[in-house]
């Protein structure tokens, strides 16, 4: 579901930078909470997430968004770009189950590494209850 390590937010990768620029190796940790109290996940759900999660760590920038960026965003500077071009999502940080039919998700690891998964997450994790657990509109 997610193609591109650039299906994010421009704003992650402004503070990613800025995390890299100031604060690098600051153990963080992030945790999802679900608003929707009637909204109930699923096995089918879970196993799915866990699959797109695994599938994330083979995203890499290719040589024509690394050529985008640079032309698009030069605020963003060589050695940044540089960086996204070898960074790794890292299943390991975010650790995921299911409690009574609700889904508790963390995501744990430094700072500049970690910042990248929450938009990813929101959005596979809002595709997949649709097609999961309600299904039926």
């Amino acid at each position: 579901m997610i193609e591109s390590i650039l299906d994010n937010d421009l704003y992650k990768f402004s503070m990613q930078k800025a995390v890299l620029d100031y604060k690098t190796e600051v153990p963080v940790k992030y945790y999802f909470f679900n608003r929707r109290k009637e909204a109930k996940f699923n096995n089918s759900f879970l196993n799915a997430l866990q699959q797109e999660i695994r599938l994330m760590e083979t995203l890499r920038l290719t040589s024509n968004e690394k050529k985008w960026l640079r032309k698009s965003c030069p605020w963003l500077g060589d050695k940044y770009i540089d960086y996204l071009s070898n960074y790794r999502y890292d299943k390991d940080e975010v650790k995921i189950s299911l409690n009574n039919n609700e889904l508790e998700l963390e995501i744990e690891g430094t700072w500049e590494h970690s910042i990248l998964w929450e938009v990813p997450l929101m959005a596979l994790i809002s595709e997949l209850y649709f097609i999961h657990c309600d299904s039926n509109w």
